[in-house]
């Protein structure tokens, strides 16, 4: 299991740190929230890669301040395992709840998988399925919206990843229990 959010973790951030901070420039020169956001995103993964965790962390919550959801995920990665500070997990799917509350599709996965290990919070296979469908819906209506193939890519990868994961929690369910699971609205459907 820990090696699927390590893949994906990764992958993820090779992506958002190829991402030009241009891409978010004005014409007038002003320099808005999203590239200043995006820069403090950037610092934290290029912390991350030189295995300083503890500067990504930092980076990462700065990053929060400023509206840069993805950085929910990456610090909740942080916490949850303990990289750069003392692992929390409960503090980490806190931080995944509130990323996949408002749509980052790698937190619903792991929030989800946190749900289907009993990591963090108390183990429940109908949230982990609710949390890993969310997860494949973003992840697939991301890439389908964006004209940036690494973004496509990136988000590609989570979806398939989290479609693995969906069978992991569909085989360690009670056929009762799958019928409640696949009948009952995603967690996600209020607004992610």
């Amino acid at each position: 299991m820990a090696q699927g959010f390590h893949i994906g973790f990764l992958i993820a951030l090779m992506t958002f740190s190829s991402l030009p901070s241009s891409a978010f420039a004005t014409a007038d020169d002003e320099q808005p929230v999203e590239t200043r956001d995006f820069s403090i995103y950037n610092l934290g993964v290029e912390a991350y890669k030189r295995k300083d965790y503890a500067a990504a962390a930092a980076y990462w919550r700065e990053a929060i301040t400023q509206g840069h959801n993805a950085a929910l995920n990456n610090l909740g990665y942080l916490t949850y395992y303990g990289l750069g500070m003392p692992a929390s997990p409960a503090n980490g799917v806190e931080l995944w709840r509130k990323g996949a509350e408002l749509g980052v599709s790698e937190a619903q996965w792991h929030l989800g998988i946190a749900y289907q290990d009993g990591k963090g919070v108390t183990q429940d296979l109908l949230q982990a399925y609710g949390w890993v469908r969310c997860s494949i819906d973003s992840a697939t209506r991301s890439a389908a919206e964006t004209n940036d193939s690494s973004r496509v890519e990136t988000e590609q990868t989570i979806a398939n990843n989290a479609r693995e994961t969906l069978l992991e929690i569909t085989d360690a369910m009670p056929a009762a229990m799958l019928i409640t699971a696949r009948q009952r609205d995603l967690p996600c459907a209020n607004g992610s």
